[in-house]
């Protein structure tokens, strides 16, 4: 039996009967095809994903006509909630959460419906994906050898969006350059505070203060070594420091 919650409340129960939840579709792709010149087929200039619908059904049972009539109003102010987690887990499986808005739900009462009532709802992911409820760190501590390589294998479904934290343990360091594959991230900085490389709100900041940096905020891909990290550190003499990479992994 499948768990589903929104807002932290519970829809999978003998209140809110749950027949259905299709949240295993993956959103609809978004090409960018462009046409070649004198030539048949196009190339393709981007790829992403659109935002993610999930359909429930299920009942609502009450204890009287009156009852029912209290838990259909309930539900209705559960559902008109903007941005809420939708918490789904299968049967012996891992929940994956979903920011969620329902889009739309509908009653289909007739005469006989008097203790109980179907209805239908979809809710509309506008990222796109879900994620785990429980984060993964990857860490490498006390680097002392620059450039510092290394590969990583990210799980889930899509590439994930990791907070990257570097820390001086010691050492007189004026540059750092993060890489993965292609792009990186290079901060001229002492690190005398932490630097967080933030991939989701792409941001760079030391001591809650947004730092200046070159190049452009890595991709990451899922998949066993699809991910080459390099960590360059330009100090004056011996260093060492700490690599932390946070990420919850991304489903479709």
């Amino acid at each position: 039996m499948i768990e589903l919650k929104f807002d932290n409340t519970t829809i999978s129960n003998t209140t809110y009967f749950l027949e259905y939840s299709k949240h295993q579709t993956a959103p609809e792709r978004d090409l960018e095809l462009v046409k070649l010149p004198n030539r048949s087929g196009e190339v393709l200039i981007s790829d992403n994903f659109r935002s993610k619908r999930i359909l429930l059904k299920g009942a609502i049972v009450g204890t009287s006509p009156s009852d029912l009539q209290t838990k259909v109003d309930i539900f209705k102010e559960l559902f008109s909630r903007e941005a809420k987690n939708l918490d789904i887990t299968p049967d012996s499986g891992s929940a994956r959460r979903y920011v969620a808005t329902c889009l739309r739900h509908s009653f289909d009462q007739e005469s006989y419906n008097v203790t109980h009532i179907p209805w239908e709802a979809e809710f509309i992911v506008p990222a796109g994906y879900g994620k785990s409820t429980s984060e993964t760190n990857v860490n490498k501590h006390a680097i002392t050898t620059t450039p510092y390589q290394f590969y990583l294998t990210i799980v889930g479904s899509r590439g994930c969006l990791p907070t990257i934290t570097i820390t001086k343990n010691t050492g007189t360091i004026t540059k750092v350059k993060f890489q993965n594959v292609g792009n990186y991230i290079e901060i001229t900085n002492d690190l005398s505070h932490p630097i967080i490389i933030d991939t989701e709100n792409m941001t760079v900041r030391a001591n809650a203060i947004d730092l200046d940096f070159d190049g452009s905020f890595p991709d990451w891909y899922t998949g066993t070594d699809e991910n080459y990290i390099t960590l360059t550190i330009t100090a004056a003499g011996a260093f060492n420091v700490d690599l932390d990479i946070d990420y919850y992994p991304l489903y479709l």
